[in-house]
């Protein structure tokens, strides 16, 4: 009895039979679904059911028709009609899959609609990676193609200055030397940046004095800070090992980014470079190059972007650099 229960509750409720005489005429219905009086023509419920006059005519038995909407004055069904050939007339089975056909066509539409992002993403990537390639080919050709001439205006700047010079003359010498210096080495922080990003640069590790590297590291930016009214530090542990394997000059690299923006953004006080040994062993030492200044600072919210390419804060500074150091770094 349960089981009957049940049955009336979760199927029933959702199929209706009506019988029709061969003019259409309602003999009997359950009224499950739809209200069908007895008398009247199936005709009037929908015309669709206009099409049983070929059926009564045809050869088949038995016909299923699926998916079928309706549209009546309870609202929009969506049904499944079974038409089965009876002594005197049709007899119609008629299941309200409403619910299932509309579920069925949302799951249906997010799936093409994710097909469609995941295509719309793919072609995005792929647009960005092609703008990425072109942005590098053309930063390394171009940096190429500078580093030509601003050799031969290099050397042609260290011929002048053997010359006789008045004194405005070597002091113009002097800033065009400088400049030279500044834009040769924006070139290869922009030739370094282009080959990290399109992940051609390599680590090339070889054997190097260490003790040597910080003494010039030392030497160099004792001078560079004396010339700007600034001290300068430079310290490590005794245990740390004379000779490493290392790529020497992408160490270089970094910590001469570092020790130029602690230099450039610190009007007094000090600039400090410590070296620590974290751990020794077997044959590997684990390091850590800590740079240290007295200068303006960076403020919290500004964190998130101090990597990013040419991105500049405190750009109102006017030694602010042009963004590529830390992202190197």
């Amino acid at each position: 009895m349960m089981l009957e229960q049940y049955r009336e509750l979760y199927i029933n409720k959702n199929t209706q039979f009506i019988f029709v005489d061969q003019k259409g005429f309602v003999q009997e219905s359950d009224q499950v679904l739809f209200d069908v009086k007895s008398g009247s023509s199936i005709f009037e419920l929908h015309p669709f059911f206009e099409s049983l006059g070929a059926i009564f005519e045809g050869p088949e038995e038995e016909i299923d028709l699926n998916c079928v909407h309706l549209s009546l004055q309870e609202g929009l069904f969506i049904i499944d009609i079974k038409i089965l050939k009876k002594q005197g007339g049709l007899l119609l089975i008629i299941h309200d899959f409403t619910q299932h056909y509309n579920s069925y066509r949302l799951v249906t539409q997010a799936r093409n609609e994710s097909v469609i992002k995941t295509e719309l993403t793919v072609i995005k990537n792929l647009e960005l990676e092609e703008r990425e390639r072109f942005k590098n080919r053309f930063i390394q050709n171009f940096s190429h193609e500078l580093r030509n001439p601003l050799t031969s205006i290099m050397a042609i700047t260290d011929l002048l200055q053997d010359t006789k010079l008045d004194v405005e003359q070597s002091q113009m010498m002097r800033f065009l030397k400088d400049s030279n210096s500044n834009l040769k080495l924006l070139l290869e922080d922009i030739l370094s940046m282009s080959m990290i990003d399109s992940g051609r640069l390599t680590i090339i590790p070889k054997m190097f004095d260490l003790v040597d590297f910080l003494e010039l590291l030392k030497f160099t930016y004792q001078a560079k800070a004396k010339e700007k009214g600034l001290s300068f530090i430079a310290s490590w542990d005794g245990d740390i090992p004379d000779i490493l394997e290392g790529d020497r000059l992408r160490l270089f690299q970094v910590l001469t980014n570092l020790l130029d923006n602690a230099l450039k953004y610190t009007e007094k006080g000090t600039v400090t470079l410590n070296v620590k040994l974290n751990q020794k062993r077997a044959n590997r030492v684990s390091l850590r190059f800590q740079v240290k200044d007295t200068g303006i600072g960076i403020s919290p919210e500004d964190f998130p972007v101090i990597f990013e390419i040419f991105k500049q804060l405190n750009s109102n500074n006017q030694s602010a650099g042009n963004g590529l150091g830390l992202a190197i770094a």
